[in-house]
């Protein structure tokens, strides 16, 4: 009689708090990077309006932009992505289509006339929510692995140290560890632990430990969140000649990833997902002046600086390995009994 053994492990979801850092130099890449939005008049120009101005986007770039409008401007831009990722493993194709709109901004500017004749011509107060960063996609991709697998990582892992660890490492032990809370060490990978946990390695060879070769695996991941912004502005407007503004941005991130890997083998399969979330917020000043040296001439000249941006951000993790394996059973003689 045949009977599958289910092994399940929740990992503990991990909670760290960084002030300009990403788990990676990629999540870094990831966050710092920006996307082209805004209205269509600004992307249709490539953001190159810091001297122009008049425009709700100007604000996020150079904010004495906002300082040229003489009436009150309400702006709201929508778009759309489509991303379509393809994937080549060994003689396997595989292609993910995905889909998402956007709202590009919303903004307002609210011009307030003060005087024809004095220096200070207009004040005026902006507001505009843009997308700074938009993720989204889904990949998925299979293969035949001739023989490799994620568990000889595991084993590799569990093993690197034996001459410290192995001797703690018990097969049988609930936790694949004893005599110590390898749980709360950082020298010892989750990637062991869980393997440990769902019996995907086996002490029994403490030279290296043994794995299950794998048949074939799977792999998707979807990232989907972004980068939100919202920016405040103050502008002035001196004899029509000169335009000051200073912009107050603050942002919002949320980035989520989720994947999920399987393999099949002899005798059983197992399947990891792993969840990854980093949330937070941050913010940076925008300085801007924009010079009309010319009164009968449109002719500008504009300057701005932007702070570093400073983001407060936290990242949350969390695995589930689930085994299905099926073990051979021998007597004394070592002949087969049956599986359970």
């Amino acid at each position: 009689m045949t009977r599958n053994r289910l092994f399940l492990l929740a990992a503990a979801m991990l909670t760290t708090s960084s002030l300009m850092q990403a788990q990676t130099s990629y999540e870094a890449a990831a966050l710092l990077d920006t996307d082209l939005g805004g209205t269509a008049r600004f992307v249709g120009m490539g953001g190159a309006m810091g001297a122009l101005g008049a425009d709700v986007s100007t604000m996020g770039t150079n904010p004495a932009g906002i300082g040229l409008y003489r009436s009150w401007d309400l702006s709201m831009s929508f778009g759309g992505n489509w991303v379509t990722q393809r994937t080549y493993s060994n003689s396997a194709r595989n292609r993910s289509f995905s889909s998402y709109g956007t709202m590009d901004n919303v903004g307002i500017v609210m011009a307030s006339k003060l005087s024809n004749d004095n220096m200070l011509r207009f004040v005026n107060f902006g507001f505009n929510y843009h997308n700074v960063k938009r993720f989204g996609g889904k990949m998925g991709m299979s293969s035949n692995l001739n023989g490799l697998s994620q568990s000889g990582q595991m084993a590799w892992q569990a093993f690197e140290n034996k001459n410290v660890y192995a001797s703690d490492f018990d097969y049988n032990s609930p936790d694949g560890f004893y005599q110590k809370n390898y749980y709360g060490d950082e020298s010892i990978g989750w990637l062991t632990l869980l393997g440990a946990d769902g019996h995907l390695i086996d002490a029994s060879s403490k030279d290296g430990g043994n794995f299950y070769p794998s048949d074939a695996n799977r792999y998707n991941e979807v990232l989907s969140g972004g980068i939100d912004a919202f920016d405040f502005n103050l502008s002035f407007n001196l004899m029509d000649a000169v335009y000051l503004g200073v912009t107050l941005t603050a942002y919002d991130v949320d980035r989520r990833l989720e994947s999920t890997y399987s393999e099949t083998f002899y005798g059983g399969d197992y399947t990891l997902n792993n969840y990854y979330l980093t949330t937070g917020s941050g913010y940076d000043f925008k300085l801007g002046v924009i010079l009309r040296p010319i009164e009968e001439s449109s002719f500008r000249i504009g300057v701005a600086a932007t702070t570093p941006a400073v983001y407060n951000l936290r990242d949350y993790n969390s695995a589930i390995i689930s085994s299905n394996i099926m073990f051979d059973e021998f007597d004394d003689a070592g002949e087969f009994i049956g599986s359970y």
